[in-house]
């Protein structure tokens, strides 16, 4: 069989993807009928769609993607996924909204450009596919698709796309694929550590999930040294000190310390990164928050879940999208087909009709969906 996510080739009894993390026992439980409205939890097959126009920007596919990243999959209508990257919720967690400069791709006729806060055009559209900035460098495709590189925030390009596929910088290094491999390149392009690698993710606090044979996943630090052996089905990045991953034979998420022991036990079909002390985690088909000792501090109850940034959470209901604070109270109410994280003071909201706009912390439209389309 193969995965509905990526399109990498599974065993039959794999409880998940070994390339891009997703739940198949979910995706297998989506196809049955709903036994009752609610049921349908993360909603992976929307916001997969949403990662790929808000992670990727369209169509740059994905090593490892991050735990429930994008948090999806509704009733039986769309395929399920619980483990990503991911992004998605795939952003560096910070307390407060940093410095800028922020700048976010926009979609103008057939090409990809980026605004910036305040909603002016500062790069113009000449991409047919583009990403998000981290550590001063996005991800463009070359014009056949068949290439990543990276620009800097003054537009030009500082690394010819020459890579398969690839992912964004953090802690000064970046995941990329060349023939088949993954290893990790620094801000000019070169190989820090060597592409020997199936499949890899972002460096975290120094550690970066990786596996050589595509099966048991461990942590490497900058050198490419095993600092965590790899022992399980599945890894995302640190942050705040912890890890979720799938203990070997386990079949849920756990969180880790950088020691590798357990401190927050197996027991979550889907899990995230920790950003300002709460990370989304779904223990059945719905998504509520944790806190650092893994108790319930926001009931389960959405369909997809963000991580926090700024005191701010995208999340989605039935309702729609909105963004919620850390008490779980909507402060932006949902009237949004999907939403995203906060990067700075704005977040990537969808409409009905999968366009793309940019909202600020207020809730106002910065960016219309559909402006440039």
């Amino acid at each position: 069989m193969f995965c509905p996510y990526c399109g990498n080739q599974t065993g039959e009894g794999d409880a998940f993807c070994q390339a891009c993390g997703g739940d198949l026992r979910v995706t297998r439980a989506a196809a049955a009928p709903a036994q009752s409205p609610q049921q349908g939890g993360i909603r992976w097959g929307r916001l997969i769609t949403l990662s790929m126009l808000a992670g990727f920007v369209v169509g740059l596919a994905v090593i490892g993607m991050r735990g429930v990243y994008r948090w999806t999959q509704g009733p039986s209508s769309e395929p399920a996924v619980s483990a990503s990257q991911p992004e998605p919720i795939a952003a560096s967690p910070a307390a407060e909204p940093t410095d800028g400069p922020f700048l976010y791709p926009v979609l103008i006729g057939d090409y990809w450009g980026y605004i910036d806060e305040g909603g002016q055009l500062v790069i113009e559209p000449h991409y047919v596919g583009a990403q998000p900035f981290h550590d001063g460098r996005a991800l463009f495709m070359n014009d056949d698709m068949t290439k990543v590189g990276y620009i800097d925030e003054s537009g030009t390009t500082v690394i010819e796309p020459r890579f398969d596929v690839a992912g964004d910088f953090s802690d000064g290094l970046a995941w990329a694929m060349e023939d088949d491999m993954a290893g990790f390149i620094d801000p000019s392009g070169q190989w820090v550590i060597e592409p020997t690698f199936f499949s890899v993710d972002s460096f975290g606090e120094g550690l970066a999930p990786a596996s050589k044979d595509g099966v048991l996943w461990g942590y490497v630090d900058d050198s490419g040294q095993w600092v965590i052996e790899p022992s399980y089905d599945y890894a995302i990045p640190f942050s705040e000190g912890y890890a979720a991953v799938v203990p070997k034979g386990s079949g849920y998420f756990a969180y880790i310390d950088t020691s590798g022991e357990v401190v927050i036990p197996a027991q979550y079909v889907s899990a995230t990164q920790f950003s300002e002390g709460y990370a989304a985690v779904a223990s059945d088909y719905l998504a509520g928050y944790i806190d650092t000792d893994g108790e319930m501090v926001i009931e389960e109850q959405f369909e997809a879940a963000h991580e926090f940034s700024g005191g701010l959470a995208g999340v989605v209901t039935q309702a729609g999208g909105g963004f919620i604070d850390t008490t779980g109270e909507w402060v932006i109410q949902p009237q949004f087909e999907d939403v995203t994280a906060f990067d700075g003071d704005l977040a990537m909201v969808i409409d009905e009709n999968g366009s793309i706009g940019y909202i600020d912390r207020s809730g106002v439209l910065v960016w219309q969906p559909g402006a440039g389309e």
